[in-house]
Order: structure tokens, then C-alpha cells, then sequence
């Protein structure tokens, strides 16, 4: 065991990850439906391991909460403007209300348990389980910003922070997760119903719409043999299936006014229900329906950068008969948008299409670009990104022998914000898929927990034996 050990303090790395599995196994031990989850599960075993002087270096800390805070930003970006404009005064006034009255707790606190320098910014940031006060915080301290008394290192101050906010973390948010538990049924309210409710007010409550598939049909039924193809598509089309149809094993494009003849080959895309009552009016069907994961079918994401799309006013209607490819969503500044057939799609939409390769080839030929894969970071955008938000947390300006900055959180979350909004206007650059957002995140935060818990173990136990219930129940 000793050899273990002795390898934790030579490598920095291996105690890292030490701390970030066995951390999220603590966070996953639930009872009754309550668990602590990974972020204060990674706490609590770094507190573990610090008690025996371990400790992780400064800049893997760092790195891990300028990951975690730029991706929450860019996450933020795509539909922050227009919160902002929607609801911004609301939020304003709720942040000022809580930040208020936590520094008014946490000063009263302090003075009251007469707590050494340091331990109220632990006490708010714990308090209000904000990691950006925690870093805040620590920033000023290391920078110099503030005062304490000269018997006292940075690095005291600074461990005082981590312990307070380590302790009144833990305790806050499970008294947080038990409050949020008994809200339901000491008031009677159904998080269910509320959801629906909810969506319905954002418009996004709509019915769940069918899977889509893919159906073969031959042409056989007299309606479809005696008919034009516009007057059918009058009369049974949904404006959304994408139809291709086969004589002689070659693709042919019927015009409105003339009629499929015997043998023809249907073969269609869209909605199930929708196939499932208008396939049988044309004929037979050839073959088993083929699920939309089938390998034969594509869904993937165009960017609408051509001029073509708003010149011409191309609609959500003519992606069926133009491109023989079926539109699933559209995103317009981030944000998902309702759309019938008569929508017109724009220039720097994205477009999630579902469709056979050489359709959706031709598709983004003439709308824009392609996102297959959509797996590739854009890294000059993301690492120059987070540069420049600790370039802008830099800086700052002093006021009446204060000084004033946004400081490392800041700064990220201001970049990450900006980078995101672009995005979502011109998502021609800046690309950080879903699931490097999702890590970079979650790896990140629980970096930077690990090393608060590491720094917090040394002192944690005797703190909370000294000042536990006041910093509990002031947390």
C-alpha cells in the first residue's frame, strides 16, 4: 500500500484521475432516490486523499476551470442574446437579490463566528455552490487584490477558502437536494405536469412526431395510373416526404402533368404513420419497412452559406421533390424553430437532413456545406478562445484604490459567450460538438473540484470540529 502511495505524490497525473473515478463512484451511491452526484463526490474523495498531504499542482487546477468555464459560455452563446432580451431584466434582479443577500450572510457570519481571513469567500461561494466565486476568490488573493494581516501567507488565506467552501459545499447542497425533494410534496406540485406546462408557454410542447423510414412501393393501383402526378401530390402528399421513383432500375423525374406507369418503383421517405396510410394507394409494397438507422440512409447537418436559399426563397416544401431528402429540424441562431411547408430557410441555417448520400451530396452542393461527421473541434477557435478570456480576466482597473476586473471566470465566460453567439449567426467556424462540449465540462469542473478537495483535505476535519455547525448553518 505504501508503493501506492508513494506513487501518488511522484505522479500528479495518476492522483488526478485517482480522485475523479473514485469520486464519481462516491457520487453515484444513491439511497431512496438521493445521491450527491459526481461534482460533490469528487470533492469528498479529494478531501479524502488530502488529509494525507496530498495535494495537485496549481496549473492542472487551472486548466481544468478554464475548460469547464469556457464551455459553459460557448454552451450559453447560441441563445444568450435573446434570453437576454426576453427575460434579461428578470434575471438581473433574481442575481442581484441572491449575490446580496449571500454577502450579506456571509459578512454577518464572519463577524459573528469571527471566522480567520479567507473563510467568508469560502462561506459565500460554498454557500451558493458557485465554483466561479471560489476561483474569484482565490485569484484575488494569489494577485494580491486584497489585504490580510502580515503574519498570514497567500497560501493560508487561500486554504482557508478551499476548506470553508469544501465544507459548507457539501452540507449546502444536501440540504438543497432534501429541500428540493420535499417542495413537491409539502406544496403539491407535480415537476411532470409543470414540464409540460412549461413547454407548451415555449411553444416546444408539441406532439412527438413520428419515426422516420423508409418504404419501397410498385406502382399497381389504378388512382396512380390514371392521375397526373400534380394532381396527386394535391391530393395525398404530406409536403414533407421525399418520393424517388425507378423505371427500368433508373431514376426518373416525372413532370405535373405526366402519369407512373405499370411497374414504376416508388420508393419514399418520411414519416411512418404518413407511409403507412398513403403507401397502399399507390401498391404493393417490395419490401419490409427499413428502420432510419439503416445503414442505406444518412441524417446529417448542412450549413446554409449559398445565396441561392434566400434569392430564390426556397422552401420547407421543396426539399422532397428538389433534393429527394427529408428535413428533420431547423436551427436558426442557435435556436430550433417551427416550421410547415411554407417556411423560407435562410442563410446560416442549419438544416438536419435525413436522406440516401447522393441526394444529400447534391443538397449541400447547392445550400451550402455538409457536417457528417460533426466530430472535429475547431482548435485554433477554441484554444485562442479561452487565451484571449484570460487575457480579458486580466484585466482590470482600480476605483478608489480598488480594484476592479472580471477576473479568470469572467474573462472565460465572457469569450465563451461571444464565440457561441458567432456561432450560432455564422456557423461557418468555432465548431465544438455536443459531446466535446459534455466532456470538456464535466472533465474540466471536476479537475478543478479534485484540486480544491486535495487543497481543502489538510485542514478540512479540524475546521469542521472547530467552526462546523456555524459554517453549516450559515452555509
Amino acid at each position: 500500500m505504501e508503493w501506492l502511495i508513494d506513487l501518488l505524490f511522484q505522479r500528479n497525473g495518476l492522483l488526478l484521475f485517482v480522485v475523479i473515478g473514485l469520486g464519481y463512484l462516491i457520487g453515484k451511491v444513491g439511497w431512496k432516490g438521493f445521491s450527491l452526484g459526481p461534482v460533490a463526490g469528487v470533492l469528498m474523495a479529494g478531501i479524502l486523499f488530502g488529509h494525507f498531504g496530498l495535494r495537485l499542482s496549481p496549473g492542472a487546477q487551472s486548466v481544468g476551470f478554464a475548460l469547464f468555464i469556457f464551455a459553459v459560455g460557448y454552451q450559453s452563446g447560441s441563445g444568450f442574446v435573446q434570453v437576454l432580451k426576453r427575460d434579461g431584466l428578470k434575471y438581473l434582479a433574481l442575481s442581484l437579490l441572491v449575490t446580496s443577500s449571500g454577502m450579506i450572510v456571509a459578512v454577518v457570519s464572519a463577524n459573528l463566528l469571527e471566522l480567520a481571513p479567507g473563510m467568508s469567500a469560502g462561506l459565500l461561494a460554498g454557500g451558493l455552490t458557485s465554483s466561479p466565486t471560489l476561483a474569484a476568490a482565490q485569484d484575488a488573493v494569489e494577485s494580491g487584490a486584497v489585504s490580510f494581516p502580515s503574519d498570514l501567507e497567500a497560501d493560508d488565506v487561500v486554504n482557508n477558502i478551499s476548506t470553508t467552501y469544501a465544507i459548507t459545499y457539501i452540507f449546502g447542497l444536501t440540504g438543497l437536494i432534501i429541500l428540493i425533494k420535499l417542495i413537491p410534496f409539502v406544496f403539491r406540485i407535480n415537476y411532470a405536469q409543470e414540464t409540460v406546462i412549461l413547454q407548451m408557454s415555449l411553444g416546444s410542447g408539441t406532439k412527438k412526431s413520428s419515426p422516420i423510414t423508409l418504404r419501397t412501393y410498385m406502382v399497381g393501383q389504378t388512382e396512380f395510373l390514371t392521375t397526373p402526378v400534380g394532381r396527386l401530390r394535391e391530393r395525398h402528399w404530406d409536403g414533407r416526404t421525399a418520393i424517388r421513383i425507378f423505371r427500368d432500375g433508373h431514376g426518373i423525374r416525372l413532370e405535373d402533368d405526366e402519369i407512373a406507369q405499370q411497374g414504376d418503383i416508388v420508393q419514399m421517405i418520411g414519416p411512418a404513420e404518413y407511409l403507412m396510410s398513403a403507401g397502399p394507394l399507390i401498391g404493393k409494397e417490395l419490401n419490409p419497412e427499413i428502420s432510419s438507422t439503416n445503414m442505406s440512409l444518412e441524417t446529417v447537418q448542412i450549413v446554409v452559406t449559398s445565396d441561392k436559399a434566400p434569392i430564390q426563397e426556397l422552401k420547407v416544401r421543396q426539399f422532397g421533390p428538389e433534393y429527394g431528402v427529408v428535413l428533420l429540424n431547423i436551427f436558426r441562431k442557435g435556436e430550433p424553430i417551427a416550421f410547415s411547408g411554407d417556411t423560407n430557410v435562410l442563410s446560416s441555417d442549419v438544416l438536419t437532413l435525413m436522406g440516401f448520400a447522393s441526394e444529400i451530396d447534391i443538397a449541400g452542393a447547392h445550400l451550402g456545406y455538409i457536417e457528417r461527421e460533426g466530430i472535429e473541434t475547431d482548435m485554433v477557435t477554441f484554444t485562442f478562445g479561452i487565451a484571449i478570456g484570460i487575457i480579458i480576466g486580466a484585466i482590470s482597473v482600480t476605483l478608489f484604490g480598488v480594484s476592479l476586473g472580471l477576473g479568470s471566470a469572467g474573462g472565460l465566460l465572457v469569450s465563451g459567450l461571444f464565440i457561441g453567439h458567432r456561432r450560432s449567426v455564422r456557423p461557418t467556424f468555432g465548431r465544438l460538438p455536443a459531446p466535446a462540449r459534455w466532456f470538456l465540462m464535466e472533465f474540466g469542473l471536476l479537475a478543478f473540484m479534485a484540486g480544491v478537495g486535495l487543497r481543502a483535505g489538510g485542514s478540512f476535519f479540524e475546521t469542521l470540529m472547530d467552526s462546523g455547525f456555524g459554517l453549516i448553518g450559515s452555509g
